[in-house]
């Protein structure tokens, strides 16, 4: 799995570098300055917790950097691999099937970021590490920890499993299962 983090020094060396290289042909000093403060920025987010491109250049566009800095200092921060969509995914997915998340509302929140959605081999590794193999039992497991509170049990259960983002089909055959498994 290429989910090895960039050694803190290094990024350093990297920034100082950065600061002190030439102005790139055709770029204002100013620009080149402010890419190198949003790239600054990039490295104390990154340094936090993975972050995604479409993130990290709206939370940059939000702070006041010019779209010139910001895809200067995004391209750099790819480049340098502190910023990767991949790795990024990687980590999501095994963070929100941890917290009891559906697959298809996990690709959803990807596709909202404009990451690609990742392979069959991720979302296997990510169940193996929960310990359950397939989403209708994860769904299961979901509802006893977490019953509805409606007077509908089944219906209660179907919501709740839809807005935790599991499919249609998922969420019908887990409610229907989970409320035969009561009576």
């Amino acid at each position: 799995m290429a989910s090895s983090l960039v050694d803190l020094e290094q990024l350093k060396a990297q920034m100082r570098e950065i600061e002190s290289s030439a102005v790139e042909v055709g770029i204002d000093v100013s620009v080149e300055e402010e890419a190198a403060r949003a790239f600054k920025k990039i490295l104390k987010l990154a340094s936090i917790k993975e972050q995604a491109t479409e993130k990290l250049r709206a939370r940059l566009l939000r702070d006041g950097f010019s779209d010139a800095a910001v895809e200067s200092a995004v391209e750099r921060a790819v480049a340098c691999r502190i910023v990767d969509d991949e790795r990024y995914a990687e980590s999501f997915v095994r963070m929100r099937i941890a917290q009891g998340r559906g697959r298809r509302g996990v690709e959803r929140e990807l596709e909202e970021l404009a990451i690609r959605i990742p392979n069959e081999e991720i979302w296997d590794e990510a169940l193996e590490r929960t310990g359950s193999e397939d989403e209708l039992g994860r769904a299961l497991a979901f509802l006893e920890r977490k019953p509805p509170r409606s007077k509908n049990l089944r219906e209660g259960a179907y919501r709740k499993l839809v807005q935790k983002g599991y499919s249609s089909d998922i969420a019908a055959s887990a409610s229907r299962r989970w409320v035969e498994s009561r009576c």
